[in-house]
Order: structure tokens, then C-alpha cells, then sequence
């Protein structure tokens, strides 16, 4: 038997002997070309930071409205501000003779109605509980998802008991997508204010499925079937990492501001559209986009079946009120038209539902969850994406069990769109030194002008 040195000479001599080898691993004569090695590592130089992790924001509660819950950044001493979480604690419950209990999918974004980052009473996003699935659906690779979010068999199989659970819950706000997309509060003085205000369903009638033994079915919620110490569940923290930045970079961010466009954010937001009315199976539904000056690069849509909702069964968005996983896409085909033409037409969900995302995004949702995008990588966080005007343009559903198995369905649906649009905020004045950030604030103006 050869020795392993032998057999590596054998196999170089081929190697050299094969102009397209040689062409494939190393440079011609006379040609400027950079190769990579496997073997030796050119450590690459990072300004020094200092990380503050998960850390607490401070919270503030609405006295008109207990579920409208404010967490506030602190401008001072920090520099930076990257990563959130929510996070929720849920209490045992147990049901009573007769009936079993589970929560609702999705739990640890579903106590979450409505969302909105504000700076200075400006609203800079805007998101909801019907877009979260999207996200968590399509876009979103955190490790351990399905257990942050409650979608474990202790909770979501039908049972007498439900354990103590904590959720945690990433809001995709513009400055967790990537470390370089920080809220830089180095632009930001001490009077600023950077607040997240969240409308969350704070109570377990809101999320918890109860079913009848005997019959076998769901029935609406009802307190004397369970037993728990409190139905009201306790405020929910929000956490993330603070930065501090070196002097240095701080300077140079300052001073470089307009060279680098490091003043400038390009922000993806969302735009909530339902349909007027409900709907059952077997109508054609119309939604009009109005009022939209900015570029529209993705549109997400489902329809969500209003029984399952009733019963707190939410993230449902298929013909199967009781099981999500049994039903089919109650939307059979879409369009899209705007004032310069046909967009799409008669799209069929097994396109919009699974080719689309699997070529675009992250991952393949589930049933009943169908979009179009005109960007070529719309998760990418790096870089606007390739929209398009849609102002006064139109989606057109068809509902219809998209199989055509089922045609006694008599289940009413609400059709919801989330128009992704790219527009620019600019920090138009800031202060320029450390010493500045305790008398001036940031100057804001939005554009969509990309």
C-alpha cells in the first residue's frame, strides 16, 4: 500500500499537468488576482466597543389605557443601541373537569396587537401582530424560535394543565437587522426621546384556547373552566444591548457623517391594509393602496379565519378553524394592478405561498401565507431594496379553498395586506461633540426621494 506522500505526489503532478486546474488555483503570468487560502488567516482590525447586555428599558404605563405599555431608551451615557426582546411571563393554568387548554400559536408575538418606535413624537415604524407572522414565517432565522415563542407541545397540545412559561419575542425593528443598522445615539442629546409604544393583549381571555371534552369542540373563553391565580398577565419587560463607542469613532462618525452617510437611514416600514368587510368563501375582494409616496418593494397577505379568531385561536390563515395545520390558503389567487399597468395577475397561492419565498426568503411559511416581492433580496438589511410606486394602485383576492376540495365551508375571513415600503430619514442637525449632547438634540426630516 502507497504511503499518503506518495499519493500526494501523484495526484500534484496531475494537478500541474492540467491547464484548467492550474487556471482554477493560481494566478497567471502577469496576473493581478488575489487567492484565497484556507491555511493562513489575515486577522482583520474592529474598533473597540463596550457592550451593555440585555439591558432593562424603562417602562412606562398609560393610565387611560392599561394595555398600552411605553419602554424609553436612555440617550446618555450611550453611544449605541442593538438587538430587543420581549419578554413575557405566563402563569400556570389549569382546566377544570370537562375541558383541556392550550395557547394560541405564535404566543410570545401574539401578546403584542400593535407596535410603533417613535423619536421626538415622530413616528418612525409602524408594526402588528398580522405582520409578525410574516416576519417569524418568512424572515426570521433566530436560533430557538419556536421555543421563545411558545410553540412547544406543553403549550400547544390540547391538555389539563399548562405549565409556568416565559416568552421572549425579537420586535424587527430597523436597528436589529445588523450591528451597522444601531440607533446611533451618539447623534442623539439628552432631551431626545426614542420610545416604543406597544398595545398588547394583556390578559389570558385575549390567548388562551379552551375545548370541550364531551364534544370535542372549541368553545369561547370562558373563566369558570380554568383555574389561575390571575387572568391579567404582569407587564412585560423589553431588554438590548447599549453601546459604548470609543471617542475615536464616535469623532470620526461626527465629522465623516455626510462622507459616509452614517446621518442617513433607509428604513423599512409597514403598511397596514384591511378589508372593509368580511368575507366567506367563493368572493372576489378588493383593496386599494392610497396615500403611499414611497417605493413598495414587498407586499405580504393572508386571510384570517374569523371563527378560529373568536375562539383566540390567532396566526390562523386557512380554511380549518380548529387546526391550522388540516386547512388549506382560503385565497385561491391574487392580483395586483397600479395607474401604469398590470403588476401580477391570478397568481395562485401554490406561487405566492411556497416559489416566491422559497426563491426570496429566509424560509417557506406555512398554508395561507402568500406575498410578491420585486426586490432580489428582501431580507437583506444592507441595502434599499428595488421598489416600486403603487400609489392608488389595487390587490384583487379570490377566496376560494385554494385545493377546490372544499366547497361547505361557511367560515367568514378578513383579508390583510402589509405593504413593505423604503423611506429615508435624515438627521439633518445633531450635536457634533460629547459635551453637545447635553444641550442640543437631533434634527429629523423624512424622504422618500431614494
Amino acid at each position: 500500500m502507497e504511503d499518503q506522500k506518495t499519493v500526494f505526489k501523484r495526484l500534484k503532478d496531475i494537478v500541474d499537468k492540467s491547464s484548467y486546474q492550474k487556471e482554477l488555483h493560481s494566478a497567471a503570468d502577469g496576473e493581478d488576482v488575489l487567492i484565497r487560502t484556507h491555511f493562513l488567516n489575515m486577522q482583520r482590525k474592529e474598533t473597540w466597543a463596550y457592550k451593555v447586555s440585555a439591558a432593562k428599558l424603562d417602562c412606562v404605563g398609560d393610565i387611560s389605557n392599561p394595555n398600552r405599555i411605553t419602554y424609553k431608551l436612555r440617550t446618555l451615557p450611550y453611544h449605541g443601541f442593538l438587538n430587543n426582546v420581549v419578554i413575557q411571563k405566563f402563569p400556570v393554568v389549569k382546566a377544570k373537569t370537562g375541558f383541556e387548554i392550550c395557547y394560541t400559536p405564535n404566543l410570545g408575538s401574539n401578546i403584542i396587537e400593535k407596535a410603533e418606535l417613535q423619536v421626538n413624537d415622530l413616528v418612525w415604524q409602524t408594526l402588528d401582530s398580522e405582520y409578525f407572522d410574516d416576519h417569524i414565517s418568512k424572515i426570521c432565522i433566530e436560533k430557538n424560535l419556536d421555543l421563545n415563542l411558545g410553540n412547544t407541545p406543553e403549550l400547544q397540545v390540547w391538555s389539563k394543565s399548562l405549565p409556568a412559561f416565559t416568552t421572549l419575542f425579537s420586535i424587527p425593528w430597523f436597528y436589529t437587522s445588523h450591528t451597522s443598522k444601531m440607533f446611533p445615539l451618539y447623534y442623539c442629546g439628552k432631551e431626545d426621546h426614542i420610545e416604543h409604544h406597544l398595545t398588547l393583549r394583556r390578559n389570558l381571555s385575549q390567548l388562551l384556547m379552551i375545548r370541550s371534552i364531551d364534544s370535542g369542540e372549541m368553545i369561547p373563553f370562558d373563566e369558570a373552566c380554568i383555574e389561575v391565580e390571575s387572568l391579567t398577565l404582569p407587564t412585560p419587560e423589553m431588554r438590548g444591548d447599549y453601546i459604548f463607542m470609543s471617542d475615536m469613532e464616535c469623532e470620526h462618525n461626527r465629522c465623516n457623517a455626510q462622507k459616509l452617510r452614517s446621518e442617513v437611514f433607509d428604513i423599512d416600514n409597514v403598511r397596514s391594509i384591511d378589508s372593509d368587510n368580511i368575507y366567506s368563501l367563493n368572493n372576489t375582494v378588493n383593496i386599494k393602496i392610497k396615500d403611499m409616496p414611497f417605493p413598495v418593494h414587498t407586499i405580504h397577505w393572508k386571510a384570517s379565519n374569523l371563527k378560529a379568531k373568536s375562539l383566540n385561536y390567532h396566526s390562523n390563515y386557512t380554511t380549518n378553524s380548529e387546526n391550522h395545520k388540516l386547512g388549506e390558503s382560503p385565497i385561491k389567487h391574487t392580483s395586483l394592478t397600479c395607474p401604469q399597468g398590470v403588476i401580477f395577475k391570478n397568481v395562485e397561492a401554490l406561487i405566492s405561498e411556497r416559489i416566491i419565498p422559497a426563491n426570496t426568503f429566509a424560509k417557506v411559511p406555512s398554508v395561507g401565507y402568500g406575498c410578491w416581492t420585486n426586490a432580489v433580496s428582501p431580507s437583506d438589511p444592507l441595502y434599499p431594496k428595488a421598489g416600486l410606486k403603487l400609489d392608488e394602485g389595487e390587490l384583487t383576492f379570490r377566496l376560494e379553498d385554494s385545493t377546490g376540495n372544499d366547497t361547505t365551508n361557511t367560515d367568514k375571513f378578513k383579508v390583510h395586506a402589509r405593504v413593505v415600503y423604503t423611506y429615508r430619514i435624515s438627521f439633518k442637525d445633531y450635536p457634533k461633540s460629547e459635551s453637545e449632547r447635553n444641550s442640543k438634540g437631533i434634527e429629523i426630516e423624512t424622504s422618500g426621494d431614494l
